[in-house]
């Protein structure tokens, strides 16, 4: 054989095929971007732009998705930042809202689209409407802050106004008829995670915080309504406590919604000739270059030791980068750090608190989302200031281990499991042997001190007696408003004003925001549209993340709640 032709064939295949490849996704880039510009040509004058509610929202997306398809969620950033260039824009008349869907939007997201709908109609005095096939509490939420709402006539269409649920699976039965025990060693009585897998119930202390955090946001929900609607609230009380129709629909609902017209008609009767739908609507827009910049940084996810390959999550490493990298851009004056987390390691979240967030040379302000509890919490404590939204469920500090056994299982599948140990604790993360008094009470001890050293920070940071932190600790949790009371947050607000308290804290009148992290996670993004939509897969991750951690103490509350 001749290789020094064999090797010249094989180099130059490599070169075809290296340059083939380039080619195509080149061909990819340059047909991607003329569709970009195509969709970009079709804006007319006099057109409408159309948020369909029935895709999921997410916190973030750091940059544009080449995997989206129908079932890829919206971005929240990027919805309000294609509703502000949509402000300046002479093209667009005004937004569709269509509802049409039961896909989950939390309270909190809810609050804050009404937020952002709400903005985009004071500043620029365009329309706002909604048209509704079919919605729940949520989204009929955002539709009553639009100028009208429109409800399709059909009996098969309505208004379905359920009320506030959340519920956990409790596997205790389930543990015990496949022979596993599971030890929670704890650090607060409301700290109530573990109790899913050591009680067939809610504890009493859980049912107390929930009914505490959720009646309060239910309340407060109903009245959002009644003001949007310019109802009387007892109207809307009524309508949660005394009525027989489950699905508001035809005739009956003309008490919820401006008009029953079939969608052609809506369009119609409002003049409305030109749609496209908002994630087609590229922004023509951009905010004004300014020498000051504030950086908003998302978090979002559980805080763990190491970045988690499948889904989004909060790590050392990966924080740290971001941190460093704003450190050297001379013209960020502030960071404001956007936390959407139930928390995780305990370890993990000291570190990120301590070590990057709290020696950031410049001022640091805290945007709570949905939840940034325990974990969550510890992260947000060691900012300047702390914004918490209207729906933010904070507090739950407390920490927790969890100490599987299936010494009982193995017995019943005929597994034995034996051995040499050598030193007292050589068993004590032993899976098929049961946790020894001992062992229990060291890890008691331990998990004491993280505890401390937990509430000690806290009451550092925050300027609250230690004896006050603990009282308030236990592993309760609080809304914002009774977390601002207790002074666990500063302030009621939203990311915009955790920008301009940015901004007033760094003595700069005004800035241009940069948003970190600023490159996406393709695979993230492919697990979290696809695989994490398997019923209860997420739920069994999220468990076995925990079980399989580094750090034996969680600083954690139930995703549930």
């Amino acid at each position: 054989m001749n290789w020094k032709s064999y090797s010249l064939g094989c180099l130059t295949s490599f070169v075809f095929l290296f340059f083939f490849v380039l080619a195509v996704i080149l061909a990819g880039f340059f047909v991607f971007h003329a569709i970009q510009n195509e969709s970009d040509k079709k804006i007319k004058d006099d057109t409408y732009l159309l948020l369909d509610l029935d895709k999921e929202i997410e916190e973030y997306q750091a940059s544009p998705d080449f995997f989206r398809d129908e079932d890829t969620p919206l971005a929240m950033n990027i919805l309000c930042e294609k509703l502000f260039s949509a402000v300046h824009d002479k093209a667009i008349s005004g937004i569709i809202v269509k509802i049409s869907g039961i896909s989950p939007l939390s309270y909190a997201q809810a609050d804050e689209l009404v937020n952002c709908l709400q903005s985009f109609k004071e500043a620029s005095g365009k329309k706002v409407l909604s048209y509704i096939y079919f919605c729940t509490d949520t989204k009929f939420l955002v539709a009553s802050c639009t100028d009208k709402i429109y409800l399709n006539p059909s009996t098969s269409a309505g208004i379905s106004l359920l009320g506030f649920s959340t519920k956990r699976m409790y596997m205790k039965s389930l543990l015990d008829k496949i022979g596993v025990d599971v030890t929670v060693i704890r650090v607060g009585d409301y700290k109530s995670y573990g109790e899913v897998f050591t009680e067939k119930e809610p504890s009493k202390e859980s049912l107390i915080e929930i009914k505490k955090v959720y009646g309060e946001y239910f309340d407060r929900y109903q009245s959002q309504l009644a003001q949007n609607l310019d109802v009387p609230l007892a109207k809307i009380n009524k309508l949660y406590a005394d009525t027989s129709d489950m699905i508001i629909s035809g005739e009956n609902a003309l008490e919820l919604v401006d008009s029953l017209a079939y969608y052609q008609e809506f369009l119609s009767n409002n003049n409305i000739k030109n749609v496209v739908d908002i994630e087609a609507y590229k922004p023509k827009y951009e905010i004004a270059e300014n020498e000051n910049k504030v950086a908003v940084v998302y978090l979002s996810g559980s805080i763990d030791s190491r970045s988690n390959d499948l889904e989004q999550n909060i790590d050392f490493e990966s924080t740290k980068e971001i941190f460093d990298e704003i450190e050297e851009d001379s013209e960020i004056k502030a960071v404001v750090v956007r936390i959407t987390s139930p928390g995780g390691s305990a370890l993990a979240s000291h570190l990120i608190a301590k070590q990057i967030i709290k020696k950031c040379k410049i001022p640091v302000v805290i945007s709570m989302g949905s939840v940034a509890a325990s974990g969550g919490y510890y992260l947000a404590s060691s900012a300047d200031y702390i914004f918490a939204e209207p729906y933010t469920i904070t507090g739950s500090i407390g920490v927790f281990a969890l100490l599987p056994n299936a010494e009982k299982l193995s017995k019943k599948i005929g597994v034995n499991y034996r051995g040499v140990s050598f030193g007292q604790f050589a068993e004590s993360m032993d899976l098929f042997n049961p946790q020894s008094p001992r062992t229990v009470n060291a890890i008691q001890k331990h998990i004491s001190s993280v505890y401390d050293e937990f509430c000690t920070f806290v009451a550092d940071n925050r300027n609250i007696s230690l004896a006050t932190v603990k009282n308030l600790a236990q592993g309760k949790i609080y809304s914002a408003t009774q977390a601002k009371s207790v002074k666990l947050v500063d302030e009621v607000g939203y990311l915009e004003d955790a920008i301009l308290k940015a901004n007033q804290l760094a003595k700069i009148e005004t800035s241009e925001p940069v948003f970190y992290p600023e490159e996406a996670d393709w695979w993230k993004s492919i697990f979290k549209n696809k695989l994490g939509k398997v019923p209860f897969l997420k739920e069994f991750m999220q468990t076995q993340s925990i079980l399989q951690s580094e750090d034996l103490v969680q600083a954690r509350i139930d995703d549930a709640i």
